[in-house]
């Protein structure tokens, strides 16, 4: 009885600690809105593995009871929910961080998902004001000089594109926080 006991709270406080790690990483994939990778992948995977092959580890020695067909049953479930719960995560991210013009106008606070891959395809410098206008709809803040979007927000502060223009065409553009 005192061996089922401890395998019982062996299983719990590994159960417990899984389910902190997963949170601090799917916090993390949040934060820092991490999109599909290999790496990002493996990040995710590796716990999992960890706390299977811990318990393969533990039901081996000569001293433990095998665990249970159900509480592999269990552990296996809980572990392909929590994990496909994070890769799924990263799936969202990945399809939020593509440059959507409708969703660029009208979701103004999910601006920094998507500007990287606006950046990466499409060149700013030398375009017209009204060029920028075509691509990126009209600024929130507009000067002669300055167009300004608004991308929401890093932590407490506002993130924004600022793009400069000479002469009509762009010269400068830099992501802001203020």
């Amino acid at each position: 009885m005192q061996r089922d006991y401890k395998r019982g709270f062996l299983y719990a406080a590994s159960f417990l600690l899984y389910a902190i790690v997963y949170t601090f990483i799917n916090m993390a994939i949040d934060w820092w809105f991490v999109t599909l990778s290999v790496r990002a992948v493996m990040i995710v995977l590796a716990p999992l593995l960890v706390w299977v092959l811990f318990h393969v580890a533990y039901a081996k020695r000569k001293t433990s009871k095998e665990l249970p067909r159900a509480m592999w049953i269990n552990m296996i479930i809980i572990g392909v929910l929590i994990t496909g719960f994070s890769i799924t995560k990263i799936g969202i991210n990945e399809h939020n961080s593509h440059f959507d013009y409708n969703r660029w106008v009208s979701e103004q606070d999910n601006r920094q998902q998507m500007i990287d891959d606006f950046l990466d395809h499409q060149e700013l410098i030398g375009l017209t004001q009204a060029e920028v206008i075509d691509l990126l709809g009209k600024p929130n803040e507009r000067s002669e000089q300055t167009f300004i979007y608004y991308m929401g927000y890093s932590v407490i502060d506002i993130v924004m594109l600022v793009i400069t223009f000479e002469e009509g065409r762009a010269v400068k553009h830099a992501i802001e926080i203020s």
